[in-house]
């Protein structure tokens, strides 16, 4: 093989180059949309998470009361909800206990919001 033919022509490189740009236009958009999914993970995993310390804080059974709590947990915006459940039926015997639905709204810095549902059994205050 001779010098003059050595090497690769214009034309290879350029259909080198045409096949490379064509893999990163069609490669680009798949690793951002992954790299979005994946950051919208971690900030669903860190609500997960917040969510469950604060209902583990939740008040004792006879200091529970219907109304709406706000606050933040680092940067995770909260409100907490309870209300009385209605039952709908009439019970026979009163009893000290009433079902309070939980409602945690958790917003993180990214706008990712997760609500989560509990109910929970709060002790009457003796009369």
């Amino acid at each position: 093989m001779s010098r003059a033919n050595a090497g690769f022509s214009l034309i290879e490189v350029l259909v080198t180059l045409a096949i490379i740009g064509l893999a990163i236009s069609v490669i680009g958009p798949m690793l951002r949309d992954n790299s979005f999914r994946a950051a919208e993970a971690g900030d669903r995993l860190k609500l997960i998470n917040a969510a469950s310390n604060l209902l583990q804080a939740l008040p004792e059974r006879t200091d529970l009361h219907a109304g709406a709590t706000r606050g933040s947990l680092g940067t995770i915006e909260w409100t907490l909800q309870a209300q009385p459940l209605a039952s709908g039926e009439t019970v026979s015997q009163p009893t000290p206990w009433s079902a309070y639905q939980i409602k945690l709204v958790l917003k993180a810095p990214s706008g990712l919001t997760e609500t989560f549902q509990t109910i929970r059994l709060a002790r009457e205050p003796s009369k």
